[in-house]
């Protein structure tokens, strides 16, 4: 697994060196505002989020042992399989490695989530560089509760289990509780062989999943005598408000807050100008299309062979006019918000495109937003710690 990693992804140096490269040749004049920042195809969350999130893991890890144990659980915690770790940190390939062994004693169409630590950058690895393509659509990506507050918050909206109704109570820390029961071995593995060390680890795991299985029953009883208290506190705290209403919000706000980041750039201003004009461009060609529409309509006779070709028609002019009040309506706003309702000719719009005030005032504007979009991440991370403190 790690050769097929390292083969379909290029090396940390050198998609640095592409990298550098690539932001040497770009044009600061030529280049977009929204070329730095995108949401790839099939994620939610802009890489700009994503890249802090590496950034940080990285940070944590570099000073880890050379060696260690990464484990697979199931639901109930009990281990299903083990992997050495022979590098310092935590690799992609480990997780894919014990991945491909789950999913290969699984039926081919089943579907399983995954909570882990990073579970964020194996969700991006797996769609940028396809390294497993079989497993698309099969898998469902979160992030641990214990891991997940040290992501972004963007991040936290989409990965974190508890704002999602698909991971009910699960917490997705098994692994640290598996840990913690294999931590009293650490002293005396690290003065044992190497085969006698995966000797000790499998009989411990068996050893576990034998004493877990026999109260496992209790386990879920107890599990759901607590998702029963939970529900009946929950209905009641709900009672008087919207469920629907509320989701609608959640729904907005993971909308609003994982747009990507916009930069500035020296050619904001006449960017927004030609996308004034192409819209002006569209407006007067839905215009002409809806008089050629309503003409056409005018000429046909009524009578019972017409009906079918009228009623084509009809439709055709509803669209038209539906297109052409949304064109209308983003053409008002763009002016209205940047104080340009003066300038509705093609020649002041093309002067206008040369105004260093202008940009100054978009690119203030953007500085304006990403400062508001901090300030809403910080507030929510720490409404939590505001909750536990005030109680």
């Amino acid at each position: 697994m790690e050769a097929r990693v390292n083969e379909l992804r290029p090396s940390q140096s050198k998609g640095r060196a592409e990298q550098k490269w690539q932001a040497d040749e770009v044009d600061d004049d030529t280049s977009s505002p929204l070329e730095d920042d995108k949401v790839e195809t099939g994620l939610d969350v802009p890489n700009s989020v994503l890249d802090r999130c590496e950034k940080l893991f990285k940070a944590l890890t570099q000073y880890f042992d050379d060696t260690g144990v990464m484990a697979c659980l199931c639901r109930h915690d009990l281990p299903l399989f083990l992997v050495n770790m022979r590098t310092a940190g935590e690799k992609q390939f480990y997780a894919f490695a014990l991945l491909d062994a789950l999913l290969s004693e699984l039926p081919r169409h089943w579907c399983i989530g995954l909570l882990y630590d990073i579970a964020c950058q194996i969700h991006c690895s797996l769609l940028k560089w396809d390294f497993i393509p079989e497993w698309e659509g099969h898998i469902e990506f979160g992030v641990s509760v214990f891991h997940a507050y040290s992501h972004q918050w963007t991040c936290q909206l989409w990965y974190h289990p508890r704002k999602s109704e698909k991971w009910g109570l699960s917490d997705g820390e098994g692994c640290e509780r598996f840990w913690s029961q294999l931590k009293r071995l650490i002293p005396g593995l690290q003065v044992t062989g190497y085969h006698c060390c995966l000797f000790i680890l499998d009989i411990q795991a068996q050893h576990i999943t034998k004493s877990k299985l026999v109260t496992v029953g209790q386990w879920l009883k107890d599990r759901v005598n607590t998702v029963r208290r939970q529900i009946a506190e929950g209905e009641e705290v709900l009672d008087e408000r919207s469920v629907h209403s509320l989701l609608k919000q959640f729904k907005d706000q993971r909308a609003f807050q994982s747009k990507p980041v916009v930069h500035q750039s020296k050619n904001s201003g006449a960017a927004l100008i030609d996308c004034i004009l192409a819209l002006q461009n569209t407006e007067a060609s839905l215009k002409e299309q809806l008089k050629e529409l309503s003409a056409e309509l005018e000429g046909l006779v009524q009578n019972l062979d017409t009906w079918a070709l009228q009623d084509e028609i009809n439709d055709s002019v509803a669209q038209t006019r539906h297109s052409l009040t949304q064109v209308e309506g983003d053409i008002k706003k763009r002016t209205e918000d940047l104080q340009l309702t003066d300038f509705n000719s093609f020649k002041d719009l093309q002067q206008l495109k040369k105004s260093a005030w202008l940009n100054k005032q978009l690119n203030i504007w953007v500085v304006l937003d990403q400062l508001l979009v901090k300030l809403c991440a910080c507030k929510f991370e720490l409404a939590n710690l505001d909750q536990g403190h005030t109680s």
